[in-house]
């Protein structure tokens, strides 16, 4: 799934990915950026060490579910 939106590139978190296609989801919302930025920084340090799909996918969802409350950031599913 991942590899498929773009956020995973040869089995790494492509930040330049994930900042292109938020901006594009809160072209509408401004003042959201600020915080998804934070989010998109703080979980490229979590797994920059990793390069294998395998397991940087879950450990990116689950650096998103951990992190996201802290930035004031409510996820998809999880209202």
């Amino acid at each position: 799934m991942f590899e498929e939106m773009g956020l995973l590139v040869d089995g790494k978190f492509s930040q330049e990915n994930a900042v292109k296609i938020m901006k594009e989801k809160l072209e509408e919302k401004p003042d959201e950026i600020e915080k998804h930025m934070q989010l998109i920084e703080k979980c490229n340090d979590e797994v920059a060490s990793h390069d294998n799909k395998c397991e940087t996918g879950p450990k990116l969802l689950e650096c998103f579910k951990t992190f996201a409350p802290g930035f004031g950031i409510v996820l998809p599913g999880s209202e």
